[in-house]
């Protein structure tokens, strides 16, 4: 993976960004350094929030400079930006948690031959997620030992698509594509032998792990393609009587799920 370095020369929010997605608007190789130089313009993305936290904005009003070294002919350079603020490259076009991809840089046959390519059939102006749900549960709930159990998330904070049923306790693609989940449990009681999942249509078996249970708290995130109408279902097996941790109008087990099309 390449080395990624970024400045900017102002912190301050003006009007003109909060409607200007973070076009590339350059890119040029700077053969005394041997990086490609790619110029971020302004722009403003909700990243919409993990868990309880307040949905963290990532604005930026003057150009960015990223640099990516060492680049390589006949070669595909994805440029991301994070929640944090933070830019990176890569030859991979896998989103980590808490990203967005703003396009990319096709380095032709000689590394002055570039092409770059901006994302604006993933990324919308203020988002790049088509489907975002946030969930958690705010009962006590039991869990017995030796079966899979669907986790009983019983508070929608956002369903853009509707996608999350808290009756059958399973979330539903609404289209075809590449999802995030991110899921988070912990325990008051009990011990701890057994697995977090998800499964993809079914849910007495695990078909994408997520984590081991190996402490009280524990997370798990998991990038998978669905096909539209496919059912998953965050499920959890353990080997004792365990009681999950709830207290009065918050939890500390909660699902993120983030359409990444």
């Amino acid at each position: 993976m390449p080395k990624t370095q970024e400045w900017t020369t102002s912190t301050a929010v003006t009007a003109a960004a909060l409607n200007e997605p973070f076009w590339i608007n350059g890119v040029t190789y700077d053969s005394g350094n041997t990086r490609l130089d790619v110029v971020v313009g302004p722009g403003r993305v909700d990243f919409g929030g993990v868990g309880h936290s307040s949905p963290p904005v990532v604005e930026k009003t003057v150009d960015t400079h990223v640099f990516v070294a060492s680049p390589v002919i006949n070669t595909t350079y994805f440029i991301f930006l994070n929640s944090a603020g933070n830019f990176r490259s890569s030859t991979s076009n896998l989103l980590f948690p808490q990203e967005v991809k703003l396009g990319s840089i096709v380095v032709g046959s000689t590394l002055t031959t570039l092409t770059r390519v901006d994302s604006r059939g993933t990324m919308p102006q203020t988002a790049v997620v088509r489907s975002h749900v946030r969930v958690y549960n705010n009962q006590a709930e039991s869990i017995n030992p030796g079966a899979w159990v669907s986790m009983p998330f019983n508070t929608v904070l956002e369903d853009t698509n509707s996608a999350w049923s808290v009756t059958n306790r399973r979330y539903t693609a609404p289209v075809t594509g590449p999802y995030l989940f991110d899921v988070g449990v912990a325990f008051n009681s009990g011990g701890f032998n057994g697995f977090l999942s998800l499964g993809k249509n079914r849910s007495n078996a695990e078909d994408f792990r997520l984590c081991n249970l190996t402490g009280t708290t524990f997370t798990g995130v998991r990038h998978i393609w669905l096909t539209a109408g496919d059912q998953v279902y965050p499920i959890l097996w353990n080997g004792y009587s365990v009681q999950l941790q709830t207290y009065a109008g918050e939890t500390y087990y909660w699902m993120n799920v983030f359409a990444e099309n």
